[in-house]
């Protein structure tokens, strides 16, 4: 009995350790890279990495078993800022939802990967940044990728949509978890679930693991931008995000 309650303590705690050890190490990939890397040589970092750090490729894997990996994509950054309206610019709200969710999701236990963590850019070219976002994502072999954004438009228009794709069943099961949550704020119009499959967007379409793509209201709207460029609204916002992430998992 002695032995099967110092075991009972120990597990956990060595868990936490290598967890701990595993974050920190994954924490910095993405900033290693240089601002201006070409979708190859974002392929060629990761690949190094793989060869050279055996290792930590086996944790991964095997914290694979015990948690998800999730990489948190905050729409444009750089030189391309996006859309502008009501004093915002599109990449400095999508940045900063995208911090809190992922931070809340790493205060849960989650791995979270960041395309970005600051105002930047993989590539001047929109296509070759696009192209290293996405290969972020296939390289760690994660569970779901989410690339936030914001809508705009030269008429008057409000409201939030989920894109996706309807012929995958894990990308459809996580956007509608979003989708309800999204839904449960109230803060905008529902412009409901879209499928990318009719309309293709680069970043569902070359990432390899279920994947949502979130307009969050429209920058051009002065009611939605009320809430979004609020700093506690975009903390509830992520919350509801990162628990409706949490519930799709927890259901696996």
């Amino acid at each position: 009995m002695r032995k099967t309650n110092k075991m009972v303590i120990l597990r956990p705690l060595i868990l936490s350790l290598v967890l701990l050890i595993s974050y920190a190490m994954t924490a910095t990939q993405p900033q290693a890279l240089n601002k201006e890397a070409s979708p190859e040589e974002v392929s060629a970092f990761f690949r190094t990495t793989e060869e050279s750090d055996g290792p930590f490729t086996q944790w991964i894997h095997r914290l694979k078993n015990l948690q998800h990996i999730i990489v948190l994509d905050a729409g444009h950054g750089g030189m391309d800022g996006g859309s502008i309206g009501n004093g915002y610019t599109e990449k400095d709200i999508t940045l900063a939802i995208t911090l809190r969710l992922g931070q809340f999701l790493q205060e849960q236990g989650y791995l979270v990967i960041y395309t970005r963590q600051e105002d930047q850019a993989f590539s001047a070219d929109e296509a070759e940044d696009l192209n290293a976002r996405t290969q972020i994502s296939n390289a760690y072999d994660t569970d779901a990728f989410v690339s936030i954004h914001l809508n705009s438009s030269e008429e008057e228009a409000d409201g939030f949509e989920v894109w996706t794709s309807f012929s995958d069943p894990n990308s459809y099961a996580i956007a509608s978890q979003l989708h309800e949550a999204l839904r449960s704020l109230n803060y905008t119009s529902d412009r409901e679930i879209r499928n990318q499959d009719e309309f293709p967007l680069h970043v569902l379409s070359f990432t390899q693991a279920p994947s949502v793509l979130l307009e969050l209201g429209f920058i051009t709207s002065s009611d939605d931008m009320e809430k979004l460029g609020d700093a506690d609204f975009q903390q509830q916002l992520a919350c509801a995000l990162g628990d409706a992430l949490i519930r799709h998992f927890e259901q696996q």
